[in-house]
């Protein structure tokens, strides 16, 4: 009788190291750090504003956010204020970069902006300003194109013992 005993235990541990030895364990290949990237377009005209085209790419990730503007006129007389900037803000170590990629120049500052100097010639503050309407002015706004898009992407990974899949949303 003991030793059908003991066989039953030996059997019994052999396979539980078995069953534990067999696992596989699930790899991660998802990005060590996601960053979700929005573009957008732009293009503005008015019957008193000269044309502007630009862009804006926003990158963002948990404690940093980065901004990169490109704005081009038209107009021949506006040309001049043609800009091609960015920010960059970390939240970690508290400071933010203002970057000048014409240039290839940036100028990091606390995380609660740069002290900038201003002109005022004694005129009064914008605040004091009556805010006036689009429909005040008689200017009509419409929207060219609003379409949302859900692409899988395929990626998969286990959050939280769950498993979740990647979906990549594009606003146009």
């Amino acid at each position: 009788m003991k030793p059908l005993y003991k066989t039953l235990i030996s059997l019994a541990v052999v396979s539980a190291m078995t069953g534990c030895a067999s696992t596989k364990k699930v790899e991660d290949n998802s990005p060590q750090h996601p960053t979700v990237v929005l573009k957008a377009k732009y293009h503005l005209n008015g019957l008193y504003l000269p044309e502007l085209n630009g862009q804006q790419v926003v990158y963002t990730r948990a404690t940093q956010r980065r901004l990169d503007h490109d704005n081009k006129f038209r107009n021949l007389l506006m040309r001049w204020a043609n800009s091609n900037s960015g920010a960059i803000a970390n939240i970690d170590d508290k400071v933010s970069f203002m970057l000048d990629h014409d240039k290839k120049q940036y100028r990091e500052c606390p995380l609660a902006g740069c002290s900038t100097f201003s002109f005022n010639f004694g005129g009064t503050d914008s605040d004091d300003e009556a805010y006036e309407s689009y429909e005040s002015i008689g200017c009509e706004v419409s929207i060219v194109s609003n379409d949302l898009s859900v692409v899988k992407t395929g990626q998969k990974r286990v959050i939280s013992n769950m498993p979740a899949e990647e979906y990549k949303v594009q606003w146009r």
